[in-house]
Parts: C-alpha cells; sequence; structure tokens
C-alpha cells in the first residue's frame, strides 16, 4: 500500500470517529487557522492581523447555516494545534535531525 492510499485511510478513520462521536469541525477554518499560525511564526507578530480573516470565514460559515459556532470554533483550535505542532516539529527536525 502506497503512501498515499496510507493517509487517505488516516483520514477517513479521523473523520469517521469524529461523525460516531457527533462531532463535527469546519476543515475552512482549520486550514485558515493553521496557516496564520505557520505565518505568525515565520514572519513575526504582525501576522497576527490574518486573525480578521479567521473570523470572517467563521463567520461566513455560520451566517450561510453549512456549520454551527462550535464546528468553527473546534476547527479553528484544531488548526492551531497542528500549525503550531506542525511547525515547531519541522524546526526540531531541521535544526537538530543533522
Amino acid at each position: 500500500m502506497g503512501r498515499s492510499a496510507q493517509c487517505d485511510d488516516l483520514t477517513f478513520a479521523v473523520w469517521s470517529l469524529f461523525k460516531v462521536f457527533g462531532v463535527g469541525i469546519a476543515p475552512h477554518t482549520t486550514t485558515v487557522s493553521g496557516a496564520i499560525v505557520v505565518l505568525t511564526f515565520t514572519f513575526g507578530p504582525l501576522m497576527h492581523l490574518g486573525w480578521l480573516l479567521v473570523a470572517g470565514v467563521c463567520w461566513s460559515l455560520v451566517a450561510r447555516g453549512e456549520r454551527t459556532y462550535p464546528e468553527a470554533a473546534a476547527g479553528v483550535l484544531l488548526g492551531i494545534l497542528v500549525g503550531g505542532l506542525g511547525y515547531w516539529l519541522t524546526i526540531i527536525v531541521i535544526y537538530f535531525g543533522r
């Protein structure tokens, strides 16, 4: 089984787990908030203005009725966690993995 198939299986397993517990996560807010975390770590505090973009994405999803407030918030929290953790693990591998 190739790497892509393993990633697809893992993604399906995680989303299935969320569905079993009745928890939804907004992937749009996850992506945007993770990107803002990485940009802030990379380019400095001025990138915190990007959180206005995250707020706009959350508002638009809730206003259109596609997601609820808890789903949008869960997506933001997941993006912060994954973006921050991924960034620091990458830095550790680059600097200390030699």
